[in-house]
């Protein structure tokens, strides 16, 4: 294909999704993206929407609607609590003149580290994920806090959350990179990701205590390693960041993830206790996070300064700096980044960047990259 005709048709991709869905981009499974899932000895199984879990936002409410024009959030409009720390002053990059808001989050003060995300608009909310730094990574537990996308205000902080796993003695749930909301079927609920598991929480029950939010939990086996994931109909893609190479995904089908007694995700034996997965496939290097968006597979990639946005067909544009978990919502593309994190901000010389930011995605996808990675 022509390199300038992509961009185009991506527009208009969006476009013919918004048309047709009312505003939110389809959720369903769509054809297999380079660099997206790939059939691993057998086509990939996708449910019939009676069967699927739908991982999309609902749209029974009203959700929140861009602007006209999103043209930028000046530091006093980011809703929410400013940082203690930090010169005051918001960093430029290339895509801020596309933001229609942006958020702080208070407990940015206590070392939270923002890493992945999950929208629910009809609810107003949007689920910030990540953890609480600290020098070693044992010590670093997952952390969500679920932030009012009218006001920015917290409605409730989950700071640490385990199970008895290994033995009687909990395991906490630690960095957590992936998130995404099932909002309905047999696996509704909040699902995690973190380097060796897989977690899903009831959302109703976040600011309770460490047990409370817990309803399942899987161990994965050698040779997974989860640093973001996706759902994508009846599938669970676990995927694993690489900072030279291209990284990988394995899908589970859910519906074997739900089965009574699986606790195990495997690439070995599969047994009564443990999956393996339906298909795998490669995933872009320096991945941050994967969304479901026009087209198929979206992902996040940052480091070394540079931030991008990369489409289903491999397109590059410029995103947010730091940018972590990603998801589209209509005419919305929502980012968490991790640049602002206190331990990333050292002094007063280094501006600040959001928390969470939500863009005008037809801007974004009119943008080429800035950067190389």
């Amino acid at each position: 294909m022509v390199s300038w005709l992509r961009p185009a048709l991506l527009l208009v991709a969006v476009a013919m999704v918004v048309a047709a869905c009312g505003g939110s981009p389809s959720p369903g499974p769509s054809p297999t993206p380079s660099g997206g899932p790939s059939s691993s000895g057998s086509s990939t199984a996708t449910a019939s929407p009676s069967s699927s879990p739908s991982t999309s936002p609902s749209t029974s409410g009203s959700p929140t609607a861009a602007p006209a024009a999103c043209t930028g959030v000046r530091y006093a409009q980011v809703l929410g609590q400013a940082p203690a720390y930090g010169p005051g002053r918001l960093r430029h990059y290339p895509v801020d003149a596309f933001a229609c808001a942006a958020y702080w989050l208070a407990q940015s003060d206590d070392l939270f580290v923002p890493q992945s995300l999950a929208v629910d608009e009809s609810a107003g909310v949007a689920y910030v994920g990540g953890y609480r730094w600290a020098r070693t990574y044992g010590p670093r537990p997952c952390q969500i806090a679920v932030v009012d996308l009218a006001t920015g205000a917290v409605r409730a902080f989950q700071s640490k959350f385990w199970a008895s796993i290994y033995h009687t003695a909990p395991t906490y749930c630690r960095h957590g990179g992936g998130m995404q909301l099932v909002s309905s079927g047999d696996g509704a609920g909040l699902w995690v990701q973190e380097t060796q598991r897989l977690w899903v929480l009831d959302p109703s029950a976040l600011g309770g205590t460490p047990a409370a939010p817990v309803k399942r939990w899987w161990r994965m086996g050698a040779g997974l390693r989860g640093s973001a994931m996706v759902v994508q109909g009846d599938r669970v893609g676990v995927a694993s960041f690489s900072p030279r190479y291209r990284g990988r995904i394995y899908w589970f089908a859910m519906s074997d993830l739900l089965r009574s007694g699986v606790t195990d995700l495997t690439l070995g034996r599969a047994s009564a206790s443990a999956v393996r997965p339906v298909a795998s496939g490669r995933v872009p290097r320096l991945l941050q996070g994967i969304a479901v968006g026009p087209g198929g597979l979206w992902y996040s990639t940052s480091g070394g300064g540079c931030a991008q946005l990369i489409g289903p067909d491999g397109h590059r544009y410029d995103f947010v700096p730091g940018s972590e978990g990603l998801q589209f919502a209509g005419d919305s593309l929502y980012v968490t980044s991790e640049s602002g994190a206190r331990p990333y901000i050292r002094g007063t010389s280094k501006k600040n960047v959001p928390v969470l930011v939500r863009l005008l995605t037809a801007k974004v996808l009119a943008t080429s990259p800035s950067c190389r990675q």
